[in-house]
C-alpha cells in the first residue's frame, strides 16, 4: 500500500457567509499499487449553507512529480504502480 498526502484547498469566504469547516472524506485509507480511491469534500458555512465551494486537490511531490501518485480535479487519487511509502 502507498502513503501519500492529498491536500484540498478552497476559498474561505463568499457573499453571505464564511467557510467554517471543510471536511475531506475518507480521511485516510489504503490504496493498492496502481489502484484508485475517490475523495469528496463537504462544507459548512456560517450562514448555514452546505454548498461545496470550488476545491483543488493535490498530492505532495515528495521525490519527483508523480512518484507518490496523482489526484484528478474530481478527487480521484491514483497510487503509483510500485508499492511503497511515499
Amino acid at each position: 500500500a502507498d502513503t501519500a498526502t492529498v491536500t484540498v484547498t478552497s476559498t474561505t469566504s463568499t457573499s453571505g457567509g464564511t467557510l467554517t469547516s471543510l471536511t475531506i472524506s475518507p480521511k485516510e485509507g489504503t490504496v493498492a499499487a496502481g489502484g484508485s480511491r475517490q475523495f469528496s469534500v463537504a462544507a459548512q458555512w456560517s450562514n448555514g449553507s452546505t454548498a461545496v465551494p470550488p476545491v483543488t486537490y493535490s498530492v505532495a511531490a515528495i521525490y519527483f512529480t508523480g512518484a507518490n501518485g496523482s489526484v484528478s480535479s474530481g478527487g480521484v487519487y491514483t497510487a503509483p504502480s510500485i508499492a511503497g511509502t511515499y
